[in-house]
């Protein structure tokens, strides 16, 4: 009965862990405006999800994206570990764009010690990772106001 048990404990938590984790994302998301266009963006704010970002992931849909927030302006860097695609980086601080950088590479095969290390052109608080193309879409420009705010119909 005690292994009986034990498989089923080991299978509930088998399939619970990856619907715990969906949503989890789920509840990060947040609306993202870039002018009058809008994406939809899981926030990440704590180290961990932060250096994991999209990382082993094999692909963004058109309209959505990866906030990076942070607690304070900074020379934040970001690099291509475990990515799977090319993105679209864009740099935001004080709820303004004040850099993009498209159609990053995602070099596949690099070793780890060799990868690009990308840096913001300044200080940041915020870094909008976009399905490569996405920001020319988007029509973003350096300058160009930056709003996040709770996706429509949820209280923040």
């Amino acid at each position: 009965m005690l292994i009986v048990g034990l498989g089923v404990l080991l299978g509930v938590s088998v399939t619970a862990v990856p619907a715990l984790e969906t949503i989890s994302a789920f509840n990060r998301k947040q609306e993202v405006a870039i002018g009058s266009q809008t994406i939809v963006a899981e926030v990440v704010s704590k180290p961990a999800d932060r250096e994991k970002g999209l990382s082993g992931r094999t692909h963004l849909s058109i309209n959505e994206g990866m906030l990076f927030a942070f607690e304070t302006a900074g020379f934040h860097s970001f690099w291509m570990k475990g990515m799977q695609f090319p993105i679209d980086i864009i740099w935001v601080n004080n709820n303004r764009i004040v850099g993009i950088t498209e159609r990053v590479d995602p070099q596949i095969g690099i070793p780890e010690s060799a990868l690009t290390v990308l840096n913001p052109p300044e200080p940041v608080t915020r870094v909008l990772e976009l399905a490569a193309g996405r920001a020319h879409l988007l029509g973003a420009k350096v300058g160009d106001t930056f709003t996040v705010r709770p996706l429509a119909g949820r209280a923040q």
